[in-house]
């Protein structure tokens, strides 16, 4: 239960208190009467809502690992047998991990250090499938090329980086042989242009921790083929991942989507009147909705650099909207940059986060915990915004970036958007899916709140009208 401690376990998941309270209740009662009151338990259980949720998202998950591409490229993905992966950091080796549970991987990096250090990263993942550990082999001099049939580059984030990168490794690979990279954000259009066969070419976007995040995004260049997508597809699913297939516009679908929840997180702290939230009351309030985390922590596991290099880029490509605060760009130059430096809005140390870092103050002096405020406080007092007001304010923007996602047509069907969300971001499950939350609002009162907030109405909003009645629009 101690997992679900931020939640209102009755509304989330009511299966757990319920099994409790029958295990209490049958204790020393005939087999008979036992069952009885089981079943009862369990008919109750099937009418709330949190059973039609999930219900509804094994479906979802269903509509991804089933969808036509991937039953098209079934055939020639369960042929793929050897994979050589480019970089060897967390990424990279995770990567590597999920590739090897259907075949052999080459994970290459510039030198023996870097290899050791990624191996290391899955090291804990092999005393559960030794076998898949050894199907691994570290791989220098890009040795092996020629027999592998996928290569992934999880190099740096970096255009000129990958594009070298690919201009010196096409040449040496088969000419069937897929090239896949794992840009969280940068154009795979613009990597085509390094390598001689570009319909072969797409992008294949792992969320990290590669082995344990659910969602893989495919992302089609200008010239990636039907071919590959399909094959694409279908091998993400044979590694037991959920892909969908979006098109190559900045941010793809699950960044494009997150940055404006997190910028309007940021918001928050240092709002242009008043005084602003504190950190942990705005996760606190995202946490208690259902969130695994809240934004200041997902930042801080993400990497403060990283959140500041995928804003800087989307906010040029896509607008204002996308952008974090000045403050922010500060706490990065200044070394702030979340666990992997030991200190960003949250202390950390072996991976596990600590207090709430005083030296945010510096940044942001509203951000600090107030006096007697406490993780996760969801006391709506006069100082403190309402949780739920906290929630629409983080979450309207991202809802109406996944409508403009939609009418961009970067993905084309609002069942794979929901499933990309809950698969991809940690949606909670328990609520359906982002579209199908604010789907049961009513429309009349969301269309006040967006207004309220300073946020345009999207065109498209009737598009939750049909989510709504149950139906999936392509």
């Amino acid at each position: 239960m101690a997992r679900f401690s931020h939640l209102d376990i009755n509304e989330a998941y009511p299966a757990i208190p319920a099994a409790i309270s029958v295990l209490r209740k049958i204790a020393g009662l005939p087999e008979g009467q036992a069952y009885a009151l089981e079943a009862d338990s369990l008919g109750s259980l099937a009418t709330t809502a949190t059973c039609r949720n999930l219900i509804h998202v094994f479906h979802l998950g269903q509509v991804l690992q089933k969808q036509d591409a991937a039953k098209k490229g079934r055939g020639r993905a369960g042929e793929i047998q050897q994979t050589a992966v480019f970089g060897a950091g967390v990424m990279g080796a995770g990567i590597a991990w999920v590739a090897a549970r259907s075949g052999h991987v080459d994970l290459h990096d510039v030198n023996e250090q870097a290899i050791s250090r990624g191996l290391k990263s899955i090291a804990r993942l092999a005393a559960r499938d030794a076998p898949r550990m050894s199907r691994i082999r570290p791989a220098m001099q890009k040795s092996g090329l020629t027999h592998s049939e996928v290569v992934i580059e999880a190099v740096l984030e970096d255009i000129e980086v990958k594009n070298k990168l690919w201009a010196e490794v096409a040449g040496q690979t088969g000419r069937n042989t897929l090239l896949l990279t794992n840009t969280s954000a940068l154009s795979v259009s613009e990597m085509q242009k390094a390598v001689k066969y570009p319909g072969r070419m797409a992008g294949m976007h792992f969320f990290n921790p590669a082995p344990k995040m659910p969602l893989v995004e495919i992302i089609a260049g200008k010239k990636t083929t039907q071919k590959t997508l399909q094959t694409v597809a279908a091998l993400a699913a044979r590694w037991g991942k959920y892909p969908v297939i979006v098109a190559d516009r900045p941010g793809f679908l699950v960044n494009r989507c997150l940055m404006p929840y997190m910028a309007a997180a940021f918001a928050l702290l240092a709002p242009d009147e008043g005084d602003g939230e504190t950190v942990e009351h705005i996760d606190g309030a995202l946490k208690y909705f259902g969130m695994p985390m809240g934004a200041f922590e997902l930042a801080d596991r993400v990497g403060l650099d990283i959140c500041h290099h995928v804003g800087k880029h989307l906010s040029t490509e896509l607008g204002a909207h996308q952008a974090l605060p000045a403050w922010f760009d500060t706490m990065v130059e200044d070394g702030l940059l979340g666990e992997k430096s030991g200190r960003g809005f949250f202390t950390w140390k072996n991976g596990k986060k600590g207090e709430l870092n005083t030296d945010l103050s510096k940044y942001v002096s509203s951000g600090v915990v107030r006096e007697k405020e406490t993780d996760a406080s969801l006391a709506d007092s006069p100082a403190a915004m309402p949780v739920a007001d906290v929630v629409d304010a983080c979450l309207l923007p991202m809802l109406i970036e996944a409508l403009a996602c939609l009418a961009e047509n970067v993905v084309t069907d609002t069942a794979q958007l929901d499933a990309a969300m809950i698969f991809g971001i940690g949606f909670p499950p328990f609520r359906g899916g982002l579209l199908h939350e604010y789907a049961g609002r009513d429309a009349v009162q969301l269309q006040r709140r967006i207004i309220e907030l300073g946020l345009g109405v999207p065109e498209n909003i009737d598009v939750l009208k049909a989510v709504k009645t149950g139906k999936s629009t392509p």
